[in-house]
């Protein structure tokens, strides 16, 4: 049991004010702020990537065209330490998860801009997670 009074007061926002215990809080901006504190603590131990080690999740997003006359891809990594899921109507975490990384087609009034054409054109656009070892 841990009593988490003490850290409450302790603890200080960006902006060094301390956390207001009846205002309720972003959970997501707390953790995001907590692990910034964290990796500058732990930067003088020459250990500021333990956090994202430990936590961290690469989101590997790709676009693909779907055009035969206008060939493209492109893959971006973006790493992070949370995972934004739609939760709404989904009856599990795993269909949660599996939402964010199924294939999502841009046509019609939805096309992808690509800057090597100068023009939309249709794409599959997907999102894949690498270098989560430590979830399982």
């Amino acid at each position: 049991f841990y009593e988490p009074l003490e850290f409450c007061k302790d603890f200080t926002w960006d902006d060094h004010k301390h956390i207001a215990m009846n205002t309720q809080h972003d959970a997501d901006e707390f953790f995001n702020i907590l692990t910034d504190k964290l990796e500058k603590e732990l930067k003088c131990l020459n250990k500021s990537k333990l956090i994202r080690d430990l936590l961290g999740v690469t989101l590997i997003h790709e676009i693909e065209s779907l055009e035969l006359d206008k060939q493209y891809t492109s893959t971006t990594e973006e790493p992070c330490l949370s995972l934004s899921l739609e939760i709404k109507n989904k009856p599990s975490l795993e269909d949660a998860l599996n939402n964010l990384v199924k294939d999502e087609i841009m046509d019609d009034t939805n096309k992808y801009y690509c800057s090597k054409y100068d023009a939309k054109i249709k794409v599959s656009k997907r999102c894949m997670t690498v270098s989560y070892t430590h979830l399982r």
